[in-house]
């Protein structure tokens, strides 16, 4: 069974992207479309001092995502990702760096692959 939500992923940043629709009446599905912002806030707590890179995180979308004036991914629903890199801070910065990278997102009970770039 396809879920009806996809996300869009490796457009250059360069090309402009074609217009195109993004909702599909006939089928219901909708593709969110490339460098769409995702806000999150995160539920697990994430520590470059305990946390190892590939550990599994879960957030949960802090403002509802829009396709075409329509609501595709309402605020709440729950996102899963993973940590890619973890430094912890040094003794003179005081400054850990984390990466993160956004994997999954549930919308409707179904659990969409999702492709993340960078984050602030």
């Amino acid at each position: 069974m396809s879920s009806p939500l996809k996300f869009e992923s490796e457009t250059r940043v360069s090309e402009t992207p074609p217009k195109r629709d993004y909702a599909n009446e006939t089928t219901g599905s909708v593709i969110v479309p490339a460098e769409t912002r995702l806000s999150v806030r995160t539920i697990d707590a994430i520590d470059s001092a305990k946390n190892h890179v590939g550990d599994r995180f879960e957030a949960s979308v802090e403002k509802p995502v829009t396709v075409d004036g329509r609501v595709v991914v309402p605020k709440g629903a729950s996102v899963y990702g993973r940590l890619e890199e973890a430094k912890t801070s040094g003794t003179f910065t005081g400054r850990s760096e984390l990466r993160l990278a956004l994997t999954e997102i549930v919308v409707n009970g179904q659990t969409v692959p999702l492709v993340s770039g960078e984050y602030e």
